[in-house]
């Protein structure tokens, strides 16, 4: 009898400990291995947004942190997906911080009803650091984009990959970084994408009308690093897709670092690696080409000159220029000649 009991007690044990276990929210039971189904919603409540990304954090890494009162996440290695429409959501002048050595992972897998987005800021957002993150979209009837800021986003560093999901339907779009503005007195305001180093890879999905690399309805200001920004395929035949697409301004300006823009597509009403021509003024000695196989050109002998038809384009820093010194012994002068 004494066995029968001890048996009977273990298993109602048992029993409760896994009701308890089914309580818990699905992020709890295993690290960085678990869909959660809610947005880590820093602008509504820190502590539960930091509590769900740390129940994903990654094997043998430390617990990310959010500083409230700079408004800084700093990711130290987390693999976060989730169900919701939006995986990460963040106040305006929020700073990701992506720790040195470290490899994160925001995950969006919501389905077709409504838009998809992996981070979302509620205004300005910058992305800096050593680390990489990773951010996927999921498919959407609507909007699906990697990382979205409304109004500006800025990337100094890390390695920072955005990838926009599928869309479909009449308003479908879908872009690996989106920078949103607003308007005011029939002005944009904001909606400013900004790169000034790391290496940034921003992709657009597969849609009906609209998809992107990188879109912005300000201005693009690439001033460093390595950026490659793909558009996807279209299927409707009144539609586009860019590499990078500065809509409203139509500002492209690129004074440095390695940039490529292509699109995929070959069906779209409008396609092209760049929506508008690029001010290069400002990039010294740089050299371009509009074809991966191509050679390239140097800027010295022939300036870049746009062409919507090119589906492809890169720029590279060239060469610096050579400077010479001729000296004039006779005159006791001297000058210098380049």
């Amino acid at each position: 009898m004494k066995h029968k009991q001890t048996l009977r007690r273990g298993l109602s044990i048992l029993l409760s400990l896994a009701m308890c276990l089914s309580l818990l929210p699905a992020t709890a039971l295993a690290e960085g291995t678990a869909t959660a189904t809610e947005t880590a919603d820093f602008t509504t409540d820190a502590e539960a947004a930091l509590a769900l990304l740390n129940a994903a954090k990654t094997e043998g890494a430390a617990d990310s942190t959010w500083n409230s009162e700079s408004k800084t996440l700093t990711l130290k290695g987390v693999d976060f997906t989730t169900s919701a429409a939006i995986a990460v959501k963040l106040p305006d002048g929020a700073t990701i911080v992506l720790a040195d050595g470290t490899e994160n992972t925001i995950a969006n897998v919501h389905g077709l009803i409504g838009d998809s987005v992996g981070i979302r800021a509620n205004g300005n957002i910058t992305i800096q650091g050593s680390g990489t993150l990773t951010v996927t979209a999921g498919t959407a009837e609507q909007i699906s984009c990697g990382i979205y800021g409304y109004t500006n986003v800025t990337i100094t560093g890390g390695t920072v990959t955005a990838t926009g999901g599928n869309a479909t339907g009449d308003a479908s779009k879908s872009s690996g970084l989106y920078g949103r503005g607003y308007f005011e007195n029939n002005e944009v305001i904001g909606g400013n994408i900004t790169i000034s180093g790391g290496t940034v890879k921003a992709t657009g999905g597969n849609v009906d009308l609209y998809s992107d690399g990188i879109y912005a309805d300000g201005a693009v200001t690439i001033s460093g690093g390595t950026v490659t920004a793909t558009g996807g395929e279209v299927t409707d035949e009144a539609s586009e897709s860019f590499g990078i697409e500065s809509y409203v301004s139509e500002t492209i300006i690129i004074s440095g670092g390695h940039v490529t823009a292509r699109t995929l597509t070959t069906t779209a009403w409008t396609k092209s690696a760049l929506n508008a021509a690029p001010d290069l003024s400002g990039y010294s000695g740089y050299q371009w080409r509009t074809s991966a196989s191509g050679d390239f050109t140097s800027s010295a002998d022939t300036a870049y000159t746009y062409r919507e038809s090119d589906t492809y384009v890169e720029f590279s820093q060239g060469a610096a220029p050579t400077t010479y010194t001729v000296r004039f012994d006779a005159n006791g002068g001297s000058g210098e000649m380049t």
